[in-house]
């Protein structure tokens, strides 16, 4: 799924909630790619904030 910054804006848990559903959602600005919504994956998800020591 693809939308735009400023749609992103308006209805955001619109969004999340695709995400949920496993969608990935690409973000735009001008016509140009500048994020990506993925769904959330337990594996390989390093904790926030991250530590300085982590590898």
């Amino acid at each position: 799924m693809e939308t735009t910054a400023h749609e992103f804006n308006r209805h955001p848990a619109q969004f999340l909630a695709a995400a949920a559903r496993g969608e990935t959602i690409t973000v735009t600005e001008n016509g140009a790619a500048v994020a990506r919504l993925v769904p959330h994956d337990d594996d390989g998800v390093p904790p926030y904030p991250p530590t300085r020591w982590a590898p």
